[in-house]
């Protein structure tokens, strides 16, 4: 049996309990429906006090609830921003090979190298080449610059 039964059993025990109790502690019969609702009494303010308690509990959870949502819908919002900066930086990195990649295909293409300016050449080599691979006119150029 979960919580909510088991407590909503315990409220209608506790009533019954509590009804049975206020008969036979020597009250007289009710004779009108006045005296009758007079006898209720007891138990419609332990129904209101509960009710009020109920209310409150869950306007307490509630409030935590709502915190925790904040909480996470923060981390989230930080994982999405991680996310997009890093997507950036993806997208960066493969913009810069797709241009060197294009660059070779220029250098390597003996139609566009007619057209380029030697020392533009030279120094497109001397990027494209790692540093371990540089020649020693690569070195020479760039150190005139």
């Amino acid at each position: 049996m979960d919580r909510r039964a088991a407590a909503a059993l315990a409220v209608f025990l506790t009533a019954g309990v509590l009804i049975l109790v206020g008969m036979g502690v020597g009250l007289p019969a009710p004779h009108g429906w006045d005296e009758l609702s007079d006898a209720f009494s007891v138990v419609n303010g332990i129904f209101s006090a509960l009710a009020l308690i109920v209310v409150l509990v869950t306007v307490w959870i509630q409030f935590n609830e709502l915190r925790m949502q904040r909480a996470e819908l923060r981390m989230q919002r930080e994982a999405a921003e991680q996310s997009r900066h890093e997507l950036f930086r993806s997208s960066e990195s493969v913009f810069r090979e797709l241009h060197v990649h294009l660059l070779e295909m220029a250098i390597n293409d003996e139609d566009l190298a007619e057209v380029w300016p030697e020392s533009a050449l030279t120094l497109i080599r001397c990027a494209a080449s790692s540093s371990s691979t540089r020649t020693w006119s690569c070195r020479t150029f760039a150190s005139g610059i």
